[in-house]
């Protein structure tokens, strides 16, 4: 069990600020505790316009998720196929509830838009 924001005071090395609350394992409490650490708002949504995806199934085990999940200390990932909610996984706590952190999205989306190239041989 991490020990980062523990106790109050919490001891210095367990502190998550902003030079290390994007990194393990700064990252796991600070990612639900964003406003706390970064000045921001947030952003309500329209109820009635929100794209309700609808579910699927899609064997994904053979992916390596769950591996590479663990090995980049991810908190969650969500597949989508051809508009349809194929895939959910949630760690550390995060809920498909929380706000989330749109740089972290886009790095996951280059990343599998460059793996599903390369699987398809267009890049090497």
């Amino acid at each position: 069990m991490s020990e980062v924001m523990q106790g109050f005071p919490p001891a210095e090395p367990n502190r998550a600020s902003l030079a290390n609350w994007r990194k393990a394992p700064y990252c796991h409490w600070a990612f639900h505790h964003v406003r706390e650490i970064i000045p921001s708002a947030e952003i309500s949504n329209d109820p009635t316009k929100v794209w309700e995806l609808e579910p699927s199934t899609m064997d994904t085990s053979n992916l390596g998720l769950d591996e590479a999940m663990a090995r980049t200390d991810c908190d969650a990932v969500v597949v989508l196929h051809k508009d349809k909610l194929v895939h959910e996984t949630y760690r550390n706590g995060m809920t498909s509830r929380d706000p989330h952190i749109s740089d972290v999205s886009i790095k996951i989306y280059a990343g599998l838009g460059g793996w599903n190239i390369s699987g398809a041989r267009r890049i090497s």
